[in-house]
């Protein structure tokens, strides 16, 4: 036994080196013997995958067991076949599996982060992803890939369901997009609806994973509708069968999607594409060209899925574009009639807790400027007057070809003046479209989950009483604890940062650093931390990113 051991631990080893470091295990070539190219120095060209590779690399290097044993071992027990690579590669996936999955159950509750996407074999993988505090830190440990339309297929077979029936009815609720089919009825196209993601997660979390889904605390996803619908989302699914669970959305992805939303009004939309193809469509040596002619001028394109930078490279275009003008002016004059028309046609129409409050005091701010939206605009109009007189132009209201009927493609709104012309067709439908979206992605439940936190710290001398009532009944599921438990200990909690602060000591601001107060504070907070560190985003800005990274990796699995 202790020999066939020691025969195993250098390819376990091996193994585990290659997983760590993120590596694909074979080359062209994974079957034979390792010793017919390592004494031909003179064929260096030969590359048979990082596995074996490694595996002479540690002979060459003195492994002498390693060396004995690939020599004395028969051809059929070398135990380096891609076989028994994948055997020891699935032992080594259970042992960090039960790892984790030992963690959550000692941290109580937990939240599931998951996503779904194609990989480059065209496979639906649906990643799953753990995030629970444990020894005072919050974790976000990946668990698992699912092939999802696999599961759907096989829930299709009804005689691998015979021996229990209610495992048969629930595998029949994801080969359909819209309801369950009945006994008599003939199965319609598979499709992954966001109704069968939420059915493949909770399957996970209960039969594979076997943890109790009255601890699931909170759900992590993107904003997109299959994943948030409030009908047959998946969230809203896994929330049918985990009461306790608070969809938790990526928020920079959902600003994201708000800003995005602006492109429903027609102006912006089209204002936003001359913007795009400004930066992409001139040749490779455009922003050379833009940088020869203004050294000060550093475009950046409006990128898709970072708000952030997009809304910076809207600014930055703003800012510069009377030099932006004057240099398409040049790049018209080239020689070059691809580049001269592009340029002319371009020239011619051209912390969580403070997220919450930030997002709360933007929509203050446009519902501000959307009642008083005619002075909101005035500045706005000085501003394109001002910009306008730069370029040499005049600020006109469009001409509006007439044709029979009634024109709904284009903003025709009458108005007497180019100014309250834009300010009713793009202005006023921008800020109310703009909102509404803001207000329904960014829902009080949400933005409910961070001020647990930021209440107590000093910052505020009063403790909600709809947030006690919130995420005091999370703690219904514990016989051993009570909600009024956790108000205790909120109230004890408060009043050590109303002394810290008299004491006139540094408190915390980030989130993470108050639950790490909180789960050392001689552990007179334990509810505290367990219920709400895994439903508090660790940073605002990279809720459910692990997802996103797991992703990253599939093609090595």
């Amino acid at each position: 036994m202790e020999e066939n051991r020691n025969r195993l631990r250098p390819i376990v080893e091996t193994i585990i080196f290659l997983g760590r470091q993120n590596l694909a295990f074979r080359g062209h070539r994974d079957d034979g013997s390792i010793f017919h190219n390592i004494s031909d120095e003179s064929d260096v060209s030969v590359n048979e995958g990082n596995f074996r590779e490694l595996l002479k690399y540690r002979i060459s290097a003195g492994d002498k067991k390693l060396e004995e044993h690939l020599q004395s071992a028969h051809s059929n027990a070398t135990y380096i076949s891609k076989t028994t690579q994948n055997a020891l590669i699935s032992c080594c996936g259970k042992v960090i599996s039960e790892k984790i999955l030992t963690n959550v159950r000692a941290s109580r509750y937990y939240s599931i982060l998951f996503d779904e996407t194609t990989d480059v074999s065209h496979l639906s993988q649906l990643s799953l992803t753990l995030r629970y505090v444990y020894d005072g830190n919050i974790h976000e440990d990946f668990v698992s890939f699912v092939d999802a339309f696999a599961e759907l297929v096989n829930a299709k077979h009804k005689n691998e369901y015979e021996s229990d029936e209610e495992d048969w009815k629930e595998a029949r609720k994801l080969l359909t997009a819209e309801e369950a089919l009945d006994e008599t009825s003939t199965p319609r196209e598979l499709s992954l609806t966001g109704k069968a993601i939420g059915q493949i997660v909770l399957s996970q979390l209960k039969k594979r994973l076997k943890l109790p889904l009255e601890r699931c605390i909170g759900i992590g996803t993107d904003g997109c509708a299959v994943m948030l619908s409030e009908v047959r989302g998946a969230a809203t699914e896994v929330q049918k069968e985990a009461k306790n669970a608070v969809k938790t959305p990526r928020y920079s992805h959902k600003l994201n999607n708000s800003i995005s939303r602006s492109s429903k009004v027609p102006a912006i939309r089209d204002a936003v594409a001359v913007m795009k193809e400004s930066f992409t469509d001139l040749p490779m040596f455009g922003r050379p060209i833009f940088a020869e002619h203004e050294p000060s001028l550093m475009l950046t394109s409006l990128c898709e899925t970072r708000w952030v930078e997009r809304h910076e490279g809207v600014l930055q275009f703003s800012v510069d574009l009377a030099k932006i003008v004057e240099t398409l002016e040049k790049i018209s004059e080239w020689r070059d009639p691809s580049t001269a028309g592009k340029a002319a046609s371009l020239k011619t129409t051209l912390d969580l807790n403070d997220s919450a409050v930030q997002v709360n005091n933007t929509i203050s701010i446009l519902a501000s400027r959307r009642e008083n939206v005619d002075n909101s605009f005035n500045n706005v109009w000085q501003r394109a007057e001002n910009l306008a007189d730069e370029l040499g132009v005049e600020l006109n209201i469009p001409r509006i070809p007439r044709r029979s009927g009634r024109q709904i493609y284009r903003a025709n709104h009458e108005a007497n003046s180019a100014e309250e012309y834009y300010r009713v067709s793009i202005y006023a439908p921008l800020l109310d479209f703009v909102l509404t979206d803001l207000r329904e992605r960014f829902s009080a439940e949400t933005l409910d989950i961070p001020n647990i936190v930021k209440n107590n710290p000093g910052e505020n001398d009063k403790i909600s009483k709809s947030l006690l009532d919130r995420f005091g009944s999370l703690l219904d599921v514990d016989k051993g604890v009570s909600s009024i438990l956790l108000k205790d200990e909120m109230l004890l909690w408060r009043e050590k940062w109303i002394q810290e602060k008299e004491r006139q000591k540094e408190l915390p601001i980030i989130a993470l650093d108050v639950l790490a107060r909180c789960s050392s504070n001689d552990g007179a907070s334990p509810s505290i931390s367990g219920t709400l560190g895994p439903s508090t985003p660790a940073k605002p800005a990279k809720i459910d990113q692990q997802t996103e990274r797991n992703f990253r990796t599939v093609t090595t699995v």
